[in-house]
């Protein structure tokens, strides 16, 4: 298999279990501007996904969230990706004034609902163009939860052996110096030959790197290629939002 046919295998997978399915310059300027290219999150998605899990708080309100959200405070990636990762998990901190009462309320903005995955959008997107400064890169796969890069899969050819899971590793390491923006957010990363294949944080040195071992989360498979257990474990749409509230970098 040539690599963009793993890529479509696993997109293939993908749409099976319930991701919707974009081709990253069908978002980009020449297709439906959804994004821009130096947009690391799909912006009107993110604050679809917060007027729907928030219907309680004011407009105002999780327009600050939103900018919270996107906004880098920290002066290292690693220290933004916890933050990232503590607002995704805990909510957004927000405060408005109480219609009725007049008093300051103060309430979490949601970014994902973990209790009900069928409330969050789940979208997989291929060929992602990102731009950070003179730098240009694609990631093969981004999968996006609530318009949030979470996941990032990157894939080499099993047929090609200078193309191994170490070379797809070092790959992610480039990315990461090159558009760390895109890194703030991120929760997992995802490497295949699209036989083998292993997950990890960004902060993951190889040998933390992982592979996973079972599709319903209990009972080991066998027989099958690791590419193909690990997308239909992990990226169960709702054990993927468990795996993220207990995964961060450490």
């Amino acid at each position: 298999m040539t690599e963009d046919q793993i890529e479509q295998s696993i997109l293939e997978t993908l749409g099976q279990m319930g991701w919707q399915i974009l081709h990253g310059p069908e978002i980009g300027p020449d297709g439906t501007c959804d994004r821009d290219y130096h947009d690391t999150v799909l912006n009107n998605r993110l604050h679809s996904a917060l007027e729907r899990l928030n219907p309680q708080i004011p407009a105002t309100s999780l327009s600050e969230a939103h900018k919270r959200i996107v906004r880098a405070q920290q002066p290292t990636l690693i220290e933004n990706n916890r933050a990232f990762h503590e607002l995704l998990v805990s909510g957004v901190p927000v405060e408005y004034r109480n219609n009725d009462t007049g008093d300051i309320k103060y309430d979490r903005a949601k970014v994902s609902d973990f209790d009900n995955a069928l409330n969050n959008e789940f979208v997989a997107v291929n060929q992602l163009t990102v731009l950070q400064g003179d730098f240009h890169r694609r990631p093969d796969v981004v999968l996006f939860v609530n318009g949030l890069p979470l996941v990032l899969v990157e894939l080499k050819n099993a047929a090609d052996s200078k193309a191994d899971l170490a070379a797809a590793y070092r790959q992610i390491q480039t990315y990461k110096r090159e558009i760390s923006d895109f890194f703030r957010f991120n929760e997992l990363c995802i490497i295949s030959d699209g036989i083998e294949a292993e997950m990890g944080t960004i902060s993951s040195s190889p040998e933390r790197m992982m592979p996973w071992k079972t599709i319903d989360g209990e009972k080991e498979v066998g027989r099958v290629p690791m590419m193909d257990i690990l997308t239909r474990g992990v990226c169960d749409q709702a054990r993927l939002l468990d795996i993220s509230t207990k995964l961060y970098c450490i």
